[in-house]
């Protein structure tokens, strides 16, 4: 070790000495590291012999392991040599063993494949030999059997006879191509046929008798004829017998009241031999039991479908289209019930074609559905309309019929639901529409005709100005029965949608029915659907409110013609008065001068448009709304504003219609003109700025006027009237 008092640095050095073996040991840096640390040393000599020593020691300890190893290593080699020899011998026995074992696989190898040849070919051998002797059991069985076929067939057991034939059955087929057996097939199919005509009868006594083991044979012998379609055909027959047997006395019925009596009886009837027929079938061929039944149902119901449809054409009430359709929602009450009682019977193995033909006897009342209901509909829209007592009772006559027609629509809508399920329901909508415009073309004639008729003015406009009013009453009903209408029809359309988009419903039922062999049907009720009554905003009735729209409309310009008759009739006389035409007097023609307004006093017939106009809002007041604050002041001013504005049309229009216009004829206009705009300040109303500037226009001077001529720029009614003057 390095002694204590060298220190840390001497330790470094010894640190430095450890790292002579690595590969980037640089001698140089590490004795001059020595020098420079010896320097700080009391005794660099003694620092310098130190490490020298331990160099030497370290280099006496190396030499002497490297000697030890040398030595060891060379008594090893000769053994290691040695065990290289054996090992390479031993590699070389065992490439001859391998070489050995590749060369008897491959002899054992071509030994197999002949074998395998030999097996094989033994093996077909054997085949033959079975086939051979299973042909010779065939036709050993086939003989016998063919022996038999007279003795069996005497015996009249018909499962043994077909036991034997479905013997001969499997041994005709092992022996096809045997030119001994050529007629064997021939044969067995005359036995089949002899089978077939003897068990037609005693399948025919299994069913009338009601032998359910006798049916059970019976049903496997036709299995084994492979004829399963003899014993369907005689159960189908016996079975549309039976149904058609229970239709018997309905041509009897005197009334139709007594034909929903004995349906209803008949298909209780029909309903309890179904469930006798299914229970016992399902002991006896519990596979077709229920698919054959209901096709034995379906083809009996169709074969009573033409005797129940002509007496119910018969027997259907030739009285109002009401009763007509009350006695059509009976006959499909009571047979929804029946095909509801058929779905539970059947369940899941509900067949569509059973429905169908139980809903044939009603296709001729879903067609007079939609004529019947518009008769209805028709009738409630218009047979109220009677000639009045009086003129003025036509609005209250309108009132009073709201509630009943609204009444006959929302029941037009329950019976769609009640006869047809909804499938009907587009073309309800349709006749709902219709009605509605006959309805308001009902309102609208009868007021048409109160306001055309010769009664006085404001009894005509009392008439007109209440009906406006009822109309409006209309169009809330209107909307009301819209959404009472959409409310009911939109889940039933939508369960008949659902149930069609189904591949096969478990039970479709009446409804589904209804929708599926009316043509069209399905797709009107898609439109109606996406339109209508899947958004919360749209109308099924939008036709019939469009109409009731335009009624409104239409009572608004009756009223504006009432009211406006007097005035028109007033103005019309305008044009054909000579005071427009009248000369000035002497000495007046050039003057110049403005004659003062005063000196002209309105005519007569302004001044009968004024007092018209002013009477009139106590007559329009008097129907005006009153629910709001203020609202029967700007229904009042409404009018007064309208009938203002087409008094100054028309009025200008006179105006601009005269041939010529004198000065007097000039200032007279003016003064009758000003008095209308009197009139309207009085009541409120602001004048047209039309009439304003005609009134400044005749109360020109000959001056204005004349440089209203010679201008370019001149104000429209200035050279009007200039021109009129002959200026």
């Amino acid at each position: 070790g390095i002694n204590a008092e060298y220190g840390e640095g001497q330790i470094r050095a010894m640190e430095a000495l450890s790292k002579l073996g690595s590969k980037d040991f640089e001698l140089l840096p590490w004795v001059n590291h020595l020098l420079d640390h010896g320097a700080t040393q009391e005794s660099l000599d003694g620092y310098l012999s130190t490490i020298v020593m331990k160099l030497q020691l370290l280099g006496q300890e190396v030499s002497g392991t490297l000697e030890k190893n040398a030595g060891q290593l060379q008594q090893a080699l000769p053994r290691c040599a040695r065990e290289i020899g054996g090992t390479k011998r031993e590699l070389k026995g065992l490439q001859s063993a391998v070489a050995g074992v590749e060369e008897r696989l491959e002899r054992m190898e071509g030994d197999t494949v002949e074998t395998s040849n030999a097996l094989a070919e033994l093996d077909r051998v054997r085949g033959r030999i079975g086939e051979a002797a299973e042909t010779l059991r065939h036709a050993e069985r086939l003989l016998a059997a063919q022996q038999r076929v007279e003795s069996v067939f005497k015996s009249n057991e018909a499962l043994v006879i077909a036991e034997l034939l479905d013997s001969m059955q499997e041994s005709v087929g092992q022996l096809e191509g045997v030119p001994e057996f050529g007629r064997a097939r021939q044969q067995l199919a005359d036995g089949r046929d002899r089978l077939a005509m003897m068990v037609g009868p005693l399948i025919e006594t299994a069913l009338s008798e009601r032998q359910p083991q006798e049916l059970a044979d019976l049903v496997l012998v036709c299995r084994k004829m492979e004829r399963p379609e003899l014993f369907e055909s005689q159960y189908t027959s016996h079975g549309v017998v039976h149904v058609t047997g229970l239709s018997q006395g309905v041509e009897q019925l005197e009334t139709h009241d007594q034909l929903v009596q004995w349906l209803a009886q008949f298909y209780d009837k029909v309903l309890a031999w179904t469930k006798q027929e299914l229970q016992s079938g399902r002991l006896t061929f519990p596979d077709e039991a229920s698919a054959l039944l209901q096709s034995t149902l379906s083809r009996g119901l169709l074969s009573c479908a033409p005797k129940f449809g002509g007496q119910m054409k018969k027997l259907m009430p030739v009285e109002a289209p009401a009763v007509q359709l009350s006695a059509i929602a009976a006959v499909v009450t009571v047979v929804s019930h029946f095909l509801s009682a058929l779905g539970q019977i059947f369940e899941e193995e509900w067949d569509q074609n059973l429905s169908a033909a139980a809903c044939e006897p009603l296709t001729p009342h879903w067609e007079s559905y939609g004529g019947l209901e518009q008769q209805l509909l028709l009738a409630a829209a218009q047979t109220w309309a009677i000639a009045p007592t009086t003129p003025t009772d036509v609005p209250r006559m309108i009132e009073e019929s709201m509630t009943p027609f609204f009444d006959a629509c929302s029941s037009a809508v329950e019976r769609c639901i009640a006869v047809t399920g909804g499938s009907e329901a587009a073309e309800l909508v349709n006749i709902l529409n219709h009605a509605i415009d006959r309805y308001a073309d009902t309102i609208e004639n009868m007021v048409r005709s109160v306001c055309g008729s010769e009664l006085e003015l404001w009894s005509r406009l009392q008439v007109v100005l209440v009906s406006i009013g009822v109309c409006k009453g209309v169009h809330k009903k209107l909307h009301a029965t819209d959404l009472l209408l959409r409310a009911q029809l939109k889940p039933r359309v939508e369960s008949l949608l659902e149930s069609h988009s189904t591949d096969s419903p478990a039970t479709p039922g009446l409804r589904y029915l209804q929708l599926v062999q009316t043509g069209g049907n399905l797709d009107r009720l898609r439109d109606l659907h996406s339109c209508s009554l899947s958004s919360s905003t749209g109308q099924a009735l939008r036709a019939g409110v469009t109409r009731v729209r335009a009624l409104m409309e239409g009572m608004d310009a009756l009223a504006t013609t009432v009211m406006f008759g007097t005035i028109k009739t007033s103005l019309d006389k305008f044009t054909q008065m000579s005071a427009w035409t009248q000369d000035d007097e002497p000495g007046d023609a050039h003057a110049g001068i403005t004659l003062p307004s005063f000196s002209c006093s309105p005519l007569e017939y302004i001044t009968a448009i004024g007092e018209y106009l002013l009477m009139l809002p106590q007559h329009v007041e008097a129907f005006g709304p009153r629910e709001k604050q203020g609202e029967l002041d700007t229904f009042v001013h409404k009018w007064l504003s309208k009938l203002a504005r087409m008094t100054a049309d028309m009025y200008i229009g006179q105006m601009l219609t005269l041939p010529r216009l004198s000065a007097l004829g000039s200032h007279q206009l003016a003064a009758d003109m000003q008095y209308l705009v009197n009139v309207l300040k009085a009541l409120a109303i602001e004048p047209h700025p039309k009439l304003v500037q005609s009134i400044e226009a005749l109360q020109a001077s000959q001056t204005e006027l004349q440089d209203s001529v010679n201008g370019s720029t001149s104000a429209q009614f200035l050279k009007a009237i200039a021109l009129k003057r002959g200026l």
